[in-house]
């Protein structure tokens, strides 16, 4: 703590002459979850005041040094506002109303947080560097990961930022699941996915031969670290995002150099073609009415279940905000769903916010996710208007990245939600990033 505390003291002066640094360096510390693993790892408490503070502090000089303004907020607060209201109208229908406020309580960091993040971007510049930071912030979390499994060593964590331990993959096949800064592998691979876009968009379309290599580098070493969470919704999310940059920038003919370093490391990696098998054979199962004897599979298919049901008796606003893990046995008992012993969450963001909000709360959901597309849409309209092809390529890449962030939100809820509302805020900051440094471009010529 006192580390961190020194850090942002010693760094103040620079961030004042400097915002695109400053906001590399807060993309790369929320990216990395340093707060998190502060609090969590080494039992600190003042990590989030601290780091909140001075993205507060920034947002709150930056006007008066360098002329920012709320030009371009509005979509962004609009659709940031309606989700609130969404989750405040469901908190009103809620039988467990304290459950619902200490939930909230828990989750608007993740919010104040995004929304500091997008007030710190408004040009272009900044727009870059907080890229570049979820790149960098992504590509040291894989080779901390990476390291430790080749040494098989889960005992040292790198202080916290690289979680982990003996977990069952299938069948009889137990393994290292790594989990880097959170405490669930399938997180932290979610947590990769955009990190991966960028890098792969950067490594098909760099603007210099340097560029691209080092790109790809972070690329092969992120790709590493996916197949190393054992993760199967996170590979399939990395996968489409992997064909959606291919086919916009339409490279198809590199597919086999995506694919071939896939089948080699699923050869190399056992225990992941283990998983990928096992998962593919119980589905196969289900298809054909029978029973899916592979445990994970069954017991997300129950979840999700129970979360569709829960919303088909509570349809307009839900049962209520963070009170589905409290509903589910209850729910799976009473519909003969698969027993879990244990409360469970619904492994699918969708499901979860439209059991626990109704069609207002999904609706609001799927709201913030289509203005935050229409952002990047809008912002790509103006860089190919002005020839901007440097530009053009981050876009897309970041099109790619919430893409596949939100594929693998069909089969993960929000329970480790900072990451996915910091990509929310840097999609939505395109659009007010791009429209500042055009009004400014007639002046000084920047491109």
């Amino acid at each position: 703590m006192l580390v961190l505390g020194a850090i942002l003291l010693a760094a103040a002066p620079m961030f004042l002459r400097r915002p695109d640094w400053a906001v590399f360096a807060f993309a790369f510390l929320l990216i990395l979850h340093v707060n998190l693993v502060i609090s969590t790892e080494h039992g600190i408490g003042l990590a989030d005041p601290l780091l909140f503070g001075a993205m507060l502090g920034l947002v709150a000089v930056y006007p008066s040094l360098y002329g920012d303004t709320g030009r371009g907020s509005g979509r962004f607060l609009s659709a940031c506002a309606l989700w609130l209201v969404a989750v405040l109208n469901s908190y009103l229908w809620s039988t467990a109303a304290g459950v619902s406020v200490a939930t909230l309580r828990q989750f608007l960091p993740n919010i104040l947080y995004a929304l500091m993040l997008f007030l710190l971007i408004t040009d272009r510049a900044r727009l870059m560097a907080a890229l570049s930071g979820l790149v960098a912030a992504t590509t040291l979390l894989s080779l901390l990961t990476t390291v430790q499994v080749s040494l098989g060593n889960v005992d040292f964590n790198f202080f916290g930022f690289a979680q982990g331990g003996i977990d069952h993959i299938a069948d009889q096949v137990d393994a290292i699941r790594p989990a880097g800064p959170l405490q669930d592998p399938n997180y932290y691979c979610q947590l990769l996915i955009p990190g991966f876009a960028l890098a792969l968009g950067t490594a098909l379309e760099g603007s210099t031969a340097r560029l691209r290599l080092a790109s790809l580098a972070a690329t092969v070493l992120i790709v590493v670290a996916i197949m190393l969470t054992a993760s199967r919704g996170g590979m399939l999310a990395a996968a489409v995002a992997t064909f959606s940059l291919l086919f916009v920038h339409r490279k198809f003919h590199y597919s086999a150099a995506v694919v071939v370093p896939v089948l080699a490391l699923l050869y190399l990696v056992p225990s992941y073609s283990d998983r990928v098998t096992s998962a593919a054979t119980a589905f196969l199962a289900l298809a054909s009415g029978q029973n899916a004897n592979e445990t994970s599979v069954s017991g997300r298919l129950a979840e999700m279940q129970a979360a569709a049901i829960l919303f088909a008796e509570h349809p307009l606003a839900g049962i209520g905000y963070g009170m589905f893990e409290s509903r589910y046995q209850d729910i799976s008992a009473n519909y003969d769903i698969v027993l879990r012993g244990q409360d469970r969450s619904a492994h699918s963001l969708y499901l979860e916010t439209a059991a626990e909000q109704g069609i207002v709360g999904l609706a609001a959901l799927l709201f913030l996710i289509g203005a935050s597309l229409r952002a990047v849409q809008l912002s790509l309209r103006r860089a190919t208007k002005h020839a901007d092809s440097a530009l053009m390529n981050t876009l897309w890449a970041m099109g790619a990245a919430a893409v596949g962030l939100f594929v693998s939100s069909l089969f993960l809820h929000d329970a480790y939600a900072q990451h996915f509302w910091l990509v929310i805020a840097l999609l939505f900051a395109t659009e007010r990033a791009t429209k500042t440094t055009l009004i400014r471009l007639n002046a000084d010529g920047y491109r």
